[in-house]
């Protein structure tokens, strides 16, 4: 083929396995250095929770297939990941995107030098002084005005419109027809056991520590995979632990005396990892694209196939 000798694949004097595609779209990923950091790290959370799921499609085990199939195994480790994740966006180490905001923290009560001590009435819950119930209903109102707006624009993005059905108002109503309440039960679920388990562990474990207390509820918080029960919402929870864990890891290297003195752990800190796995993953996605088609989930198939102009 004459299109061999030019193509970058064809460096070595033959077609590779991974210099065909996986290394020429990585490095004509570099690019993605002149882009802002923000926008990397929604890149990189996007693309590597479509590489984890490609991994466990790829190389079928005993694991990877408890992993896809278990679906206690999926929600105990999804409930981990809520514990994880709204741990540290309630300290303000992780700002990223999750499903669910925490409560704040209770703040301490304030100290006076020229008085006495400024004693505040003990906060009646997690909350302050508002209500339980109105927490618990502000809680499942905020999931519900996220959820519903979704359900009905999966609705009216997918599925068929029958034969014969003719008119604007036909076929919104067939449309309407197929909406399903998936993202807003989610929501509604984990909202509720959330703030519920919250205002319960207050009241009936105040012995604990408010940060115990926080994390069981996140934890628990998390049963409402059962009600989506995706492997799309297992991995991306698995991803967005993991980078606050790496986020809880590089703040505390930045309070470290000895990171400064320490090139390995400067490196680690200082890094833009974001940028470097964007591009290995997006050479693990395009190659698998052509050459693992099937490991790959339908939505990552999709934005791939609108990146090449379906070519």
């Amino acid at each position: 083929m004459t299109f061999g000798r030019y193509s970058r694949g064809n460096q070595l004097g033959s077609f590779q396995k991974y210099t065909t595609l996986f290394l020429p779209t990585v490095c004509g990923m570099q690019f993605c250095w002149l882009l802002p950091d923000k926008a990397m790290k929604l890149f990189c959370t996007a693309t590597s929770q479509a590489v984890l799921e490609g991994l466990l499609q790829q190389f079928p085990n005993v694991i990877t297939r408890l992993l896809l199939k278990s679906t206690p195994l999926q929600t105990v480790l999804f409930m981990i990941n809520s514990a994880i994740i709204l741990h540290f966006k309630r300290l303000k180490v992780y700002k990223g995107f999750w499903f669910m905001q925490p409560y704040g923290i209770e703040k301490s009560p304030s100290f006076s030098v020229t008085h006495q001590v400024d004693w505040k009435p003990r906060a009646e819950c997690v909350h302050g002084k508002m209500k339980c119930s109105k927490f618990i209903l502000d809680g499942i109102k905020v999931g519900l005005t996220c959820g519903i707006p979704m359900d009905l624009l999966n609705a009216l993005l997918k599925g068929g419109v029958p034969k014969g059905c003719k008119g604007i108002h036909k076929v919104l109503l067939a449309k309407l027809k197929q909406f399903r309440p998936n993202m807003a039960g989610f929501f509604l679920l984990y909202g509720g056991i959330y703030r519920i388990s919250s205002c319960l562990l207050y009241k009936y474990y105040g012995h604990l520590s408010r940060d115990l207390q926080h994390i069981l509820a996140a934890f628990l918080g998390g049963a409402s995979y059962l009600w989506v029960n995706k492997v799309s919402f297992f991995t991306l929870s698995t991803v967005i632990a993991i980078q606050a864990l790496w986020q809880e890891f590089c703040d505390r290297m930045t309070t470290a005396k000895k990171t400064s003195k320490n090139l390995v752990l400067r490196l680690l800190k200082d890094v833009s990892f974001s940028h470097v796995i964007f591009t290995l993953n997006m050479g693990y996605l395009i190659h698998n694209f052509i050459m693992n088609y099937e490991v790959l989930n339908s939505l990552t198939r999709g934005f791939l196939d609108g990146l090449s102009s379906n070519q």
